[in-house]
């Protein structure tokens, strides 16, 4: 990576605007398998009076789902909103589940007709302007905003993508604008353990990036995500550049509230 530039400019605010979430019923429709370890829910998206929409979002924002526990109270799990269809009112979400908790008891028990509660949309990270080059760090559960804000990028502008992945078994396509430069990177962790960020400092390593110029989204494993912004903010990418959201940490489940402990 290049750390001859000059010192980067304050970042521009989002090039999308942020509306407040609202109170939703989801309606399940489908339920199936992307990929190894992604499942996409379709839901009609209702009103808490079980009208449909309409629902406006920016690239990258998620839903904070109700999901029952074991203990008969409830807990919040988010998913990133990977498509809306306005005619139908139907969205998609896209879902990594870990282990046994709530999102795979979820999963499991999806059949069509069935309603859980919802919030959204949530979530302040999504395109940033002022910039042309915007690079993306992320994992099978965090893809989904990586390929939403990447695919909002607009003409002239370069998407860099290194994901963090199992395998080539869990590779989704990207499909970006017109006249958008796309390069994407998997980086294959294999048999590693998802927490180890070395195979992600290697791939940072290896950029070339004009860090005056450059905005960083930093998604996915808690450990990796805080190694990874630590990383290019020593490489001189100036840390209001680097938008980081952990979305789950190895080893334990996310809390109540649907993020994941933030102590590592």
């Amino acid at each position: 990576m290049s750390a001859a530039d000059s010192q980067p400019a304050p970042v521009a605010p989002s090039a999308f605007p942020l509306v407040d979430p609202a109170r939703w019923l989801l309606e399940v429709v489908s339920v199936a398998s992307l990929t190894p370890g992604v499942t996409r829910v379709r839901a009609h998206l209702l009103t808490a009076n079980g009208t449909p929409g309409p629902f406006a979002y920016a690239p990258g924002q998620d839903l904070t789902v109700s999901l029952p526990a074991p203990s008969g109270s409830t807990v919040s799990r988010r998913y990133t909103v990977d498509g809306y269809d306005v005619a139908s009112g139907v969205v998609e979400l896209a879902v990594v589940a870990h282990g046994d908790g709530p999102g795979a008891r979820w999963l499991a028990a999806g059949t069509a007709g069935r309603r859980v509660e919802a919030v959204g949309p949530r979530g302040k990270i999504t395109l940033a302007a002022g910039v042309s080059t915007h690079l993306f760090v992320g994992d099978e559960a965090s893809f989904a905003a990586v390929r939403a804000i990447a695919a909002a990028v607009p003409a002239g502008g370069r998407a860099l993508v290194l994901a963090d992945v199992a395998g080539s078994h869990e590779h989704r396509a990207i499909t970006v604008g017109d006249d958008v430069a796309l390069d994407l990177r998997w980086v294959h962790r294999g048999d590693a353990p998802a927490e180890s960020p070395a195979r992600v400092l290697d791939a940072l390593d290896e950029l070339d990036l004009p860090v005056a110029d450059t905005h960083a989204y930093v998604f996915g494993e808690a450990h990796v995500v805080a190694a990874a912004a630590r990383a290019l903010v020593a490489h001189r990418l100036d840390a209001s550049r680097i938008s980081a959201k952990p979305y789950w940490r190895a080893g334990r489940p996310n809390a109540d509230r649907g993020e994941p402990d933030r102590e590592l």
